[in-house]
């Protein structure tokens, strides 16, 4: 996730944030398209209308496990284009998500 901050940084021209984590990070800048703008968000106050929901509503699926090796580094992420970014040098893949901390 230290990605996210690092592409946002990278795109406002920010200086460094001084946290490594982020800092060596890779940014995912070089894929987002400068020429692409977006429609004016409605002012203040505005209506807006929401559209209607599918009817039946869709399905939910659940993914098929991870097929590869566990307790391995986390392979590259392939994207869209078949281009590939480097995986986190700090994680690993693990059967089960880890539990969260429990608060005192």
């Amino acid at each position: 996730h230290a990605a996210i901050p690092k592409t946002v940084i990278e795109l406002l021209g920010l200086p460094a944030l001084g946290v490594p984590r982020v800092d060596s990070s890779p940014s995912l800048a070089a894929h987002v398209d400068p020429l692409l703008t977006r429609a004016e968000p409605p002012a203040p106050g505005s209506t807006i209308t929401q559209p209607t929901a599918p009817n039946p509503p869709p399905r939910p699926h659940q993914p098929a496990p991870w097929s590869g090796p566990l307790n391995h580094p986390m392979p590259a992420l392939v994207t869209l284009d078949g281009s590939s970014l480097p995986a986190p040098a700090d994680g690993l893949v693990r059967p089960k998500p880890p539990k969260p901390p429990k608060n005192p």
